[in-house]
């Protein structure tokens, strides 16, 4: 018996059909002159595409509840494809069309009686044989992604840090390559006049003119870069967060602490890796080719990656600890990247940005930015807005909040010359 292109609506089935290219009339839908294939084949295609992803429940040993004596998990395989799948076209059949075709598929493409009784068994049970997903229990913490960048991180920490050794595979960009390929979903723009915010503890001399103003809430000199998330000593990046509440809490300022809080606009269109909104990820089609079991837990992983990236590093010394991220960090950069978002690790509703822009070395007879590839801040950037606080109290509660008062004066920047205007 054969069944047609018409009776589906899955477009891997109906191709695999026309590949045959043998036209007739279909034995279930009734159509006239269409392509149509023996129901042993498409079972055997339908058999190989749900094995790529389910699993006998019993080959997986997890499921069973020896009180109740049943399985707590699995489904049908006619509840997969009709009913989560919809394999099947609508039009052409009905549910019990569906169920009858299935059945039929199945039957044919299973092993024969003969077969059976010399000890063939046929996995799906002629579809009465519970399924769960394949690697469903340890798949969240063992696929490619997670292995990708256990394996880079091991190799950034503990092999090689400044060069790349050994032979081309052993890369680490080939090693991250799978994460990468995640992570082109998470590119967005940063939008020209975007306002971020940046704060640093008073010094103790306030700068005289704008631009002196703007100078010191920049990225801090070259030589003063301390070691960081993002960047190691000596290499300094542009540290911002989206409100000056996160700022703060950022930078954990004692009681009494002066701060200067500084807020910049974006002159330009930015490309950031965005790792605050992770895009849901999923598999292709189990009957495209191209289907990616690992898939599954793609979207599992991009969370977590997210959080490692953002969190303190607890348990090892900061210095071997953020040596990971420090790299990855670099490698972004040659992709193209001007920054990465994040979340802050310190105020759970805050974001952070770092930018990969660099201070005015005003001491440089020269553009240093020609060596180093990391462009002034002040080409991507402006301030707009200076204000002078003092941290009056600090509330302990399951958030850490923190309550100002503002005394001095705050300054705006009226424009691009970077004259100050008093705002009362």
């Amino acid at each position: 018996m054969a069944c047609c292109e018409l009776c589906f609506d899955e477009e891997h089935i109906i191709n695999f059909i026309k590949d045959f290219n043998t036209k007739g009339d279909c034995d279930y839908c009734s159509s006239k002159d269409v392509y149509i294939a023996d129901l042993s084949d498409v079972g055997e295609f339908i058999r190989e595409c749900i094995g790529k992803a389910y699993e006998n429940v019993d080959a997986s040993g997890l499921y069973w509840d020896p009180e109740e004596k049943e399985y707590t998990a699995g489904q049908f395989i006619d509840d997969i494809l009709i009913d989560e799948y919809s394999i099947f076209s609508e039009e052409k059949l009905n549910v019990d069309e569906q169920r009858k075709l299935l059945d039929d598929i199945l039957s044919e493409s299973g092993p024969s009686w003969r077969d059976i009784k010399h000890g063939a068994v046929d996995p799906l049970d002629g579809g009465s044989t519970l399924l769960v997903l394949r690697d469903e229990f340890h798949g969240p913490d063992s696929n490619k992604y997670e292995y990708s960048w256990q394996a880079f991180k091991h190799s950034a920490k503990h092999h090689a840090r400044f060069f790349d050794l050994g032979q081309a595979e052993d890369k680490r960009e080939a090693i991250l390559e799978p994460v990468l390929l995640l992570l082109d979903e998470q590119s967005i723009t940063l939008p020209t006049g975007t306002t971020l915010w940046r704060v640093r503890e008073e010094g103790p001399d306030l700068p005289k003119t704008a631009k002196e103003i703007q100078n010191e809430l920049g990225p801090p000199p070259l030589d003063k870069a301390k070691h960081s998330r993002m960047s190691p000593s000596g290499i300094s990046y542009m540290y911002l967060s989206d409100t000056h509440e996160t700022c703060l809490s950022e930078i954990k300022p004692d009681v009494g602490v002066r701060i200067w809080l500084g807020r910049f606009l974006t002159k330009k269109d930015l490309k950031i890796l965005d790792l605050v909104d992770v895009q849901a990820q999923y598999p292709d089609s189990i009957f495209s080719p191209d289907y990616d079991h690992d898939k599954n837990w793609a979207t599992i992983f991009l969370k977590s990656f997210a959080h490692e990236i953002s969190r303190p590093i607890k348990g090892e010394s900061n210095t071997l600890g953020y040596i990971p991220t420090q790299v990855f960090t670099e490698l972004i950069r040659s992709k193209g990247y001007d920054g990465i978002k994040y979340k802050s690790s310190q105020r759970p509703s805050g974001v952070n940005y770092t930018l990969f822009c660099g201070p005015v070395e005003a001491t440089a007879s020269y553009d240093l930015s020609i060596f180093t590839g990391i462009t002034r801040f002040t080409d991507w950037m402006r301030l707009t807005l200076l204000k002078t606080v003092s941290v009056q109290a600090i509330e302990y509660k399951r958030n850490v909040s923190m309550k100002m008062r503002h005394f001095l004066q705050q300054f705006s920047v009226a424009s691009d010359r970077y004259l100050l205007a008093p705002v009362c």
